[in-house]
């Protein structure tokens, strides 16, 4: 996978993140000004391994973090019903 990849995917992690923080605003309390988020996707073993990587540079460099689990979001498409 590449690095482009990465951060792609991982932009539309914190994207649906922050979604969920707008619904429920006291998740964000859970996370340290100073900390960096971390999120291990559950059903991008790809994606996982390549966060996991940046989770240990963390712990090696005893910087702050926070880590969360979820799914990728699912993207919806839309599709043309009617124009007039």
């Amino acid at each position: 996978m590449t690095e482009d990849v990465i951060v792609r995917k991982n932009f539309e992690l914190l994207e649906e993140f922050h979604r969920y923080g707008f619904e429920h605003p006291e998740i964000f309390d859970q996370i340290p000004k100073d900390a960096q988020l971390i999120i291990l996707p559950e059903d991008d073993p790809e994606l996982l391994a390549a966060n996991e990587q940046i989770l240990e540079k963390c712990k090696r460099e005893n910087r702050r973090y926070v880590v969360f689990r979820m799914k990728i979001p699912e993207r919806s498409v839309p599709m043309l019903v009617e124009a007039a």
